[in-house]
């Protein structure tokens, strides 16, 4: 029997939320028939249609995604003795070039100049309330720094040290979150920023204030209603 054991959009099985316009597809077989060999397969997204051979970083080359939408791919196999197996995976498109509503906020006061250590965690909090039904709602958030963020003292998500580390002056990652389950009319949005690699004491040298003198954070929380309306 012919099985499709992994299909992966961005490396990633599930949960994946990617910029990348032309997002990469990969996938693994399994058999039980002994020196079974793939033959071709058929991958599907939108109206676009692509026939390969290849199980490594197959590109998306169909029409331009859209920004904060949710697509479902359909794989298709046949392996050289004409058996077929088939799977479908969903993926999220993130900002892709949306440009961010929220906007940066750090605690100006904070004067941070002391060599070999970390700044103090800044604590942001914000209430937020809705009125309509929620239909969805996802988080959007990154920081120089490290940052937790809670909703009425529920951590969200399952990361750690996000947004991780990259070179922050080329590269800034954030995530997505889904909270629809945590919003229930009126809740209290919290996060705590650390100094991170960014800002925090790094290396053997405890270098500090590498990519910025002092924390800052960036969130934005998107609701759809189901009036339709955001």
């Amino acid at each position: 029997m012919l099985k499709i054991k992994r299909f992966t959009c961005e490396n990633q099985v599930q949960e994946c939320v990617t910029d990348n316009n032309n997002v990469r597809f990969g996938f693994t077989l399994e058999s039980d028939r002994k020196g079974a060999s793939l033959k071709k397969a058929l991958l599907k997204l939108n109206n676009w249609e692509c026939e390969t051979v290849e199980q490594i970083s197959i590109p998306y080359l169909g029409e331009e995604l859209k920004p904060f939408t949710k697509y479902t791919a359909f794989l298709e196999v046949e392996d050289d003795s004409g058996e077929k197996a088939s799977e479908t995976m969903t993926f999220e498109t993130g900002r892709l070039n949306e440009p961010w509503q929220g906007k940066w906020i750090t605690d100006g006061k904070y004067i941070f100049k002391e060599n070999k250590i970390s700044p103090v965690p800044m604590v942001f909090r914000k209430v937020i309330e809705t009125k309509k039904t929620i239909k969805n709602a996802k988080l959007y958030v990154t920081a120089m720094g490290c940052y937790e963020f809670n909703i009425d003292g529920e951590k969200v998500g399952t990361d750690y040290f996000a947004p991780g580390f990259t070179s922050y002056k080329h590269s800034l990652q954030y995530q997505a979150y889904d909270i629809t389950c945590m919003l229930n009319g009126k809740n209290t949005l919290e996060a705590v920023v650390g100094g991170g690699w960014a800002v925090g004491a790094f290396v053997f040298t405890r270098k500090n204030r590498i990519s910025a003198d002092r924390q800052a954070l960036l969130a934005e929380v998107r609701i759809t209603y189901t009036d339709n309306s955001e």
